[in-house]
């Protein structure tokens, strides 16, 4: 898959969309392996390029929705200061099961989104 991002282009929600298409369909060009605590530090890498360089993190309210929707689809009435990967990780841990189980919910959050 060939991902050409322009400048800009990061402002939007479906870009990080397909950046987790990407690396969901081929994790070991993006991640080590497949680890739920490699992709919160791939996520967060990003995030932090895109601020360091000036581009603007619209697509931030996209993990701040999933965060909340995920924390209602696990039944978690506690908040946690690292938002969706802190819940994937207090559930499923931070290693394969939780990766797996960080694209389950992510898909299900997209698919119910978009009806």
């Amino acid at each position: 898959m060939n991902i050409e991002i322009q400048q800009g282009a990061q402002d939007h929600p479906a870009d990080l969309v397909r950046i987790l298409a990407a690396i969901e369909d081929h994790p070991g060009i993006w991640l080590l392996s497949q680890n739920l605590d490699y992709l919160f530090h791939f996520i967060a890498g990003y995030q932090r390029c895109l601020l360091a360089t000036g581009f603007h993190l619209k697509w931030e309210s996209l993990l701040n929705d999933f965060t909340e929707n995920l924390r209602l689809e696990l039944g978690i009435t506690t908040s946690n200061p690292f938002g969706w990967y802190g819940y994937l990780r207090e559930v499923y841990g931070g290693e394969e099961k939780g990766y797996k189980m960080f694209f389950h919910h992510f898909n299900h959050f997209k698919e119910s989104a978009s009806n």
